[in-house]
């Protein structure tokens, strides 16, 4: 088929090269010089923008579709792009053939198949980027084909976009751990119809280890509206025992409970001029607050309260989210906005065990 040039991502481009340049910084990423692969180019766009835009990348842009690889080097030449090269193969066989600093892996579709790939291709250390559109697959509309492709149940509900997400982020630490690599996620997010996850590679199995103790299963009642965590090694279909008997929980997972951006990276962000970092576009300001907002969840607990669902739930009207949030404050509950949703809020990790007490709190605002 012919080539096209995906506007829907240019807020997910802007973003790359920003967090790039954040992992130079933060010494995820060599400053100097580091070699990148955007394995699947198809008009080059993106391996274009890291190569003028990020000091000391050296790219190579790959498609297999010979109409792609014309308009790539046709590309290159109008751009001036002198630190970029090409080549057309299948994304597997360059992965197994050579070694990358930064890899980004960008399908249509899943990107499960390139996974253990990209991971062979990073060596000892190195940043993965992956992006995943089948969203419907991760967040429970076809929970088959979850269980095949990510080997984890996916689950249908009001948190299902970060569910999917965060099912997303534990399928990459499986798969790391099996070939004894870490795979540390930096910075993740839902967006449009896509997930895009970064995760900094690193040889070792005693880290490995750890980083899989944030691997743990969700239990949910859809009734209560109420969700924990529980660990991989409770086998038996989990009961919540301070519940009655009869109320069972749903279950999705294996999952990553843990945060979904590096406390490195959200510092750079809340100190950096973001606003400075982004070209003046129309997708500048939509990544621009992405990241503020991100920055802003990294130290909240997992998941999230849906005021609407609440509301339903108690059949009152939620008032305005500011008007919440200050409420909340004045009454020493630190929560804060998330990416996932404008009618959410997430609370922050010093609240874990309170989420209880802080739900009765909330329903006395609600009208």
């Amino acid at each position: 088929m012919d080539v096209f040039y995906n506007r829907a991502m240019e807020t997910d481009r802007n973003m790359t090269v920003v967090l790039l340049s954040l992992f130079q910084e933060t010494a995820y990423l060599p400053e100097n010089k580091f070699k990148a692969l955007d394995g699947m180019g198809a008009t080059g766009i993106r391996g274009l923008r890291i190569a003028m835009e990020v000091p000391g990348s050296s790219v190579t842009i790959n498609d297999v579709n010979p109409k792609a690889l014309d308009l790539i080097a046709e590309n290159i030449v109008l751009n001036g792009s002198m630190n970029v090269s090409t080549t057309r193969q299948d994304i597997r066989k360059i992965l197994c053939e050579d070694r990358f600093d930064y890899v980004d892996v960008d399908p249509f579709g899943s990107p499960a198949p390139y996974v253990e790939y990209a991971l062979h291709s990073l060596g000892r250390k190195g940043v993965l980027a992956i992006t995943a559109t089948d969203t419907a697959t991760l967040f429970g509309s076809y929970p088959k084909t979850c269980l095949r492709r990510y080997d984890s149940i996916s689950l249908r509900c009001f948190l299902s976009h970060e569910i999917g997400l965060r099912i997303l982020l534990g399928y990459v630490i499986r798969k790391a751990a099996s070939n004894d690599l870490c795979a540390l996620p930096l910075l993740s997010y839902s967006h449009d119809h896509y997930y895009r996850a970064y995760f900094y590679v690193e040889k070792g199995a005693a880290k490995a280890d750890l980083l899989l103790n944030d691997i743990r299963y969700l239990l949910y009642d859809r009734n209560d509206i109420d969700w924990f965590f529980q660990e991989r090694d409770w086998m038996n279909h989990p009961r919540n025992l301070e519940k009655s008997p009869e109320v069972d929980f749903e279950m999705a997972g294996p999952l990553y409970s843990g945060g979904l951006i590096h406390p490195a990276i959200s510092n750079e962000i809340s100190k950096s001029d973001i606003k400075a970092a982004l070209s003046e576009k129309g997708t500048a300001n939509k990544a621009m607050k992405i990241l503020i907002t991100l920055a802003g969840e990294a130290e909240a607990l997992p998941l999230f309260f849906c005021t609407h669902e609440l509301g339903r739930k108690w059949g009152k009207a939620p008032p305005p989210m500011g008007k919440l949030l200050s409420t909340l404050d004045e009454q020493g509950i630190t929560a804060c906005r998330t990416h996932f949703s404008p009618t959410a809020i997430k609370l922050h990790k010093k609240h874990i065990g309170e989420t209880g007490n802080i739900c009765r709190i909330m329903e006395t605002l609600f009208e």
